[in-house]
C-alpha cells in the first residue's frame, strides 16, 4: 500500500510508515462522517509538514555541497573566547598551562595567565590583613609579573603575542580567581588540582584531593572549570583507587 502523506510504498501489516510515521488506517470507510472529516483535516496537516520537511532537507543537502559552506564545515568549533590560567608559580601547574595554551590556539581565544599572592608567601612586601587578604606593593607586582612572563612566554611559538595577558593580584586566591573570572567574562578556567611545592619530595596519596582553591572555584565559578593533572599524578591516583577496592 501506498502512504497517503509521503506516497511511500509500504509493507500491508505495518502501523506506521517508516518514512514520515504517519498513523496507517486501512479502514477509513468504516469512521464516522465527523471523525473522518478530522482524519481528512489531520492528513492535509501532516502532507503539508512533509512537503515542508522535503523542502528543508533538500535546502540543507545544496547548501552543504556549496563550496563556501564547506570550507566552513571544516574549520574548528571556536567555542572559547577567553581562557583563564590559573598558574601558583610552581612546575605542579605546567601541564595546566600546556592544556590552558593548546585551548586557545586552537579556538584563538584570549588567553590570560593569572597570579594571586596568597598569605603566607614568598614574596616580600606584603600587607596582610586579619581576614586574610593580601596586599602588595607596585614594585613587587611588576617583579611577578616578568617572572610569569620569563617562565611562560617561552613556551609560546609566536613571539610577543598579542592575545596573552598577565594579570596579578592579591588577596584569597579562590575569591580572586573568581572574582576576576566574573569581571573579565571569562568563559573557561583552567588550573591545576593543589600546589605541590617541591616535585623532588613526591605525592602524598594517602588521601588524594582537590586542594581548597580548587575546590571553591568550581563549585562557585559562572562558567566551566577544567582541572588539569599531571601524568604522574593521575597514574598514581589510578593505582591508589585499586588498593582501596
Amino acid at each position: 500500500m501506498k502512504c497517503p502523506v509521503c506516497n511511500e510504498e509500504v509493507e500491508d501489516q505495518r502501523l506506521f510508515c517508516p518514512y514520515c510515521s504517519w498513523e496507517l488506517t486501512p479502514d477509513i470507510g468504516d469512521l464516522s462522517p465527523e471523525r473522518k472529516a478530522l482524519y481528512n483535516e489531520r492528513l492535509k496537516i501532516a502532507r503539508e509538514n512533509w512537503r515542508l520537511l522535503q523542502e528543508y532537507r533538500r535546502f540543507e543537502r545544496e547548501s552543504l555541497e556549496a563550496p563556501e559552506i564547506q570550507r566552513k564545515a571544516i574549520e574548528p568549533e571556536k567555542i572559547h573566547k577567553k581562557i583563564l590560567f590559573c598558574t601558583d608559580l610552581y612546575p605542579s601547574s605546567d601541564y595546566a598551562f600546556a592544556a590552558a595554551l593548546d585551548l586557545a590556539e586552537r579556538s584563538g581565544a584570549e588567553f590570560i595567565i593569572l597570579h594571586v599572592l596568597g598569605s603566607p608567601h614568598r614574596y616580600s612586601g606584603l600587607i596582610t590583613t586579619a581576614e586574610g587578604e593580601t596586599w602588595a606593593s607596585e614594585e613587587v607586582y611588576e617583579k611577578i609579573r616578568e617572572r610569569l612572563k620569563e617562565y611562560y612566554f617561552c613556551r609560546i611559538e609566536q613571539e610577543n603575542p598579542d592575545w596573552v595577558w598577565i594579570a596579578v593580584k592579591a588577596g584569597t586566591p579562590w575569591i580572586e580567581i573568581l572574582r576576576f573570572a566574573r569581571k573579565q567574562k571569562v568563559d573557561l578556567i583552567v588550573m591545576g588540582p593543589y600546589t605541590i611545592h617541591d616535585p623532588r619530595l613526591g605525592l602524598d596519596l594517602e588521601k588524594p584531593h582537590l586542594g581548597k582553591h580548587a575546590q571553591r572555584v568550581i563549585l562557585q565559578a559562572h562558567c566551566p572549570v577544567f582541572i588539569v593533572t599531571s601524568p604522574k599524578q593521575r597514574l598514581s591516583f589510578r593505582d591508589e583507587g585499586a588498593k582501596s577496592t
